[in-house]
């Protein structure tokens, strides 16, 4: 008996598989475009990362160069318009040396902004000496205190404590620090080293007189380029980098930093390191 071919259900049939199969094709090219999206993203995440820290350095430079550099082309202009005798050169070039150093600090600590960013830095753990750090650091300031008739003292307890910690962050962190003091501190001020072990914890302060911060201050001087609107503070050359380098550094090294201020008494910065 010959059976007759139900073309409609054929075709009805047919059109089902197409339609499932243009489907399955559309879901798989969907797929297919977001992996392959996924992939592209994660392979030039790198050159995005580059080229934001480019931007950011281009930006933070382009910022703070402007005073410095005004500055310098308002001291020549002034050299230029008639003639000087050699101890005004002599002052105004000392002067513009300064702005250039000043320049130059700002650029190494531009450069170590951006290569925080980046997360290239690598840790070298070792037992370190504190007193031997906290001496180490001082010393770069030696002229500063001097300058300014300042008073300076060093107490660690017990006499031989020892951290482990990465030195080359621990002395970036300290020198950013101490920069402060000495810059902040009155003529004549104090600055006190301090280090002291509690419970699992090295505590290291450094604490210096002069004008202070108002509590509502307190937390933003970690904020790079954030600069006091104290009285007189603005007066103070800076680019209110060095907190934010030591803010970085010590979430690196996995220590914690504190600030304590009163607008007419000290300021305290304090470094605590966790250790076994």
């Amino acid at each position: 008996m010959n059976q007759q071919i139900d073309f409609a259900f054929f075709e009805k049939t047919l059109t089902e598989i197409l339609l499932v199969i243009c489907i399955g094709c559309t879901v798989t090219f969907i797929a297919l475009y977001f992996i392959a999206r996924s992939v592209a993203n994660k392979s030039i995440e790198p050159l995005k990362q580059a080229l934001n820290r480019e931007k950011s350095f281009t930006s933070y430079a382009s910022h703070e160069f402007r005073t410095p550099l005004a500055v310098l082309k308002g001291s020549m202009e002034v050299l230029i318009r008639k003639p000087r005798t050699v101890e005004e050169y002599e002052k105004k070039i000392k002067e513009n040396i300064q702005v250039v150093d000043g320049m130059n600090t700002m650029v190494n600590n531009l450069l170590t902004l951006t290569r925080l960013e980046s997360d290239k830095v690598k840790l070298n753990n070792t037992d370190c000496s504190v007193k031997e750090i906290l001496t180490e650091a001082y010393s770069n300031y030696v002229d500063a205190i001097i300058k300014n008739k300042l008073h300076i003292s060093l107490t660690v307890s017990p006499d031989d404590l020892i951290v482990n910690v990465d030195k080359n962050s621990m002395l970036i962190i300290l020198n950013n620090i101490l920069s402060n003091a000495t810059k902040y501190c009155n003529p004549k001020g104090y600055i006190s080293l301090r280090a002291y072990r509690k419970e699992k914890h090295v505590i290291i302060e450094i604490e210096n007189t002069g004008k202070g911060i108002s509590k509502e201050e307190t937390a933003l001087v970690f904020n790079q380029f954030y600069r006091s609107i104290a009285n007189g503070q603005q007066k103070i050359q800076g680019y209110g980098l060095g907190l934010a380098i030591v803010k970085r550094f010590t979430e690196i090294i996995g220590a914690n930093v504190e600030i304590e201020s009163d607008i007419e008494g000290t300021t305290i910065l304090r470094i605590i390191l966790s250790q076994k």
